[in-house]
């Protein structure tokens, strides 16, 4: 009996114990511990991610300095030298060298230049490399994503395509062997393409201009050829299509004035150009010695000024660019050069040495009145 009792009692303890025993719990994730860490986490958005940016210098030739963050002077670089991000290349007047960025995509630096590789971001697409300019000339070959090289006239991108980025007087000239080239600064932006090319002038007075747009040189091609082996099959096919005579690489000439021309001090002249395939609108443009520019805009392949708009004397260059129905530049002649001599002083007779009266297209109000000026 008693023995029946202790198995009871034992019996109640036992089912005591387990309705005691607190039920089994979530167990909190220890963000610590490897396994948390490998389990999915929110990712940034590519506009957020950083990646790090390398280049590797090869193929050096002559002079060729680096300065890599926290070095305080340049110092020799050799062929496994390895350029970081902020940090800085600089070329003497015999240097060039290739630079492999960790992206894929190529540079090559030419003699007596200096630039700054900046960052990499990751973007929609791909990469943006971003480089700074401030002297000398680069070749970029991108391989997918985007480039930016910041330079004191604006801004150069390029995207899938071949773009070469040179400071000369001035201001920064572009070449675009390949691809989708474009440019912006606080005068506004746009594109070019297959060779094409652009100058971005430096600012006047803290001042920013349009660009000017023409056409590749034979020497541009050349200049490719020579500092980019990767670059000759596009060279070969563009250098043929101008010795074909191609309406995509030639571009329209001026008909008249003749370069070296000389213009009378007063009256009408005809400003006749070509026409060019695909364009919708021209340019005209006069630039004199001091820099000063004044454009005109015409559908027409002539226009007549009266050539006292250009009041100062000396030498002028006049240009016509032709734009296609998108707005943008197709390409540009080359400029001609003419002179005459200042109307706000010369005699007031034509050609057949009478007398007129005095002309002053300026005057809205007199008899020959510039209908660009007068708005009619």
């Amino acid at each position: 009996m008693f023995k029946r009792k202790v198995i009871a009692i034992l019996f109640i303890a036992i089912l005591a114990l387990g309705a005691c025993k607190p039920q089994a719990t979530p167990v909190a994730q220890d963000t610590s511990s490897p396994q948390a860490t490998s389990a999915p986490q929110a990712t940034a958005s590519p506009e957020a991610t950083s990646i790090t940016l390398t280049a590797a210098l090869t193929e050096l030739v002559g002079k060729v300095d680096m300065k890599n963050p926290g070095q305080d002077s340049f110092l020799t670089a050799g062929n496994d030298s390895v350029l970081q991000a902020q940090g800085q290349i600089q070329t003497g007047d015999d240097g060039r060298v290739r630079l492999d960025l960790s992206s894929g995509t190529i540079i090559r630096v030419a003699p007596s230049s200096i630039f700054t590789l900046t960052s990499n971001e990751g973007v929609e697409g791909g990469l943006a490399t971003k480089i700074k300019l401030e002297l000398g000339k680069i070749f970029i070959i991108l391989n997918g994503g985007s480039a930016e090289v910041e330079t004191a006239s604006g801004v150069a991108s390029v995207r899938g395509s071949y773009l070469s980025v040179e400071t000369i007087d001035g201001g920064i000239k572009l070449t675009c062997l390949e691809g989708d080239c474009g440019w912006t600064n606080p005068a506004g932006n746009g594109h070019f393409t297959d060779g094409q090319s652009i100058i971005l002038p430096f600012p006047i007075n803290g001042a920013f201009v349009l660009p000017e747009v023409g056409r590749m040189t034979l020497e541009d091609f050349q200049d490719w050829l020579k500092f980019n082996p990767e670059a000759k099959k596009l060279v070969d096919q563009a250098l043929s299509g101008l010795g074909n005579g191609n309406s995509q690489n030639a571009c329209f000439k001026v008909v008249g004035p003749k370069a070296g021309s000389e213009l009378p001090f007063q009256g009408k002249v005809k400003f006749e150009w070509e026409s060019q395939p695909g364009a919708t609108k021209y340019t005209l443009t006069f630039k004199n010695a001091q820099g000063n520019i004044m454009s005109f805009d015409t559908t027409e392949t002539s226009l007549e000024k009266y050539i006292e708009i250009l009041p100062k004397d000396g030498q002028y260059d006049w240009d016509v660019t032709a734009y296609g129905g998108d707005g943008n530049a197709i390409c540009k002649t080359e400029p001609v050069t003419f002179s005459k001599p200042n109307s706000n002083v010369a005699p007031n007779h034509d050609t057949s040495g009478e007398d007129v009266p005095a002309c002053n297209p300026m005057d809205c109000q007199g008899s020959c009145p510039d209908p660009y000026t007068c708005g009619g």
